[in-house]
């Protein structure tokens, strides 16, 4: 479970232009635990190109201007090995906006 506050900064930090982005081409895996670059090392992201990866706090985000359905990288980064010992789910953006948006405390 992640709270709000957790929610908002990771939205905030999203190295892509997400405005600029359809929900379907912008993804964020949230993982149970802290997972280091390392991990990622042996991708070769200029192979996936345009397609993009970046690491937040317990989380990737995924630019696949073709949409998850069709992302190599995506299907790559779903790899067993590469998720090994952690806990992950994906989420469109839309959605994770609307995660932001539910978890929003309320007054009163």
């Amino acid at each position: 479970m992640r709270d709000h506050a957790y929610l908002k900064r990771d939205s905030e930090a999203c190295p892509f232009p997400a405005a600029d982005l359809e929900a379907k081409q912008l993804h964020v895996t949230y993982f149970s635990a802290p997972v280091d670059a390392e991990r990622f090392a042996e991708i070769d992201q200029e192979a996936f190109l345009p397609e993009e990866f970046r690491l937040g706090d317990r989380a990737l985000y995924l630019y696949a201007p073709n949409g998850l359905g069709r992302s190599k990288l995506g299907e790559y980064l779903a790899r067993p090995r590469l998720n090994k010992g952690v806990i992950a789910t994906t989420r469109n953006w839309n959605t994770v906006v609307k995660l932001v948006e539910l978890t929003e405390p309320t007054a009163g």
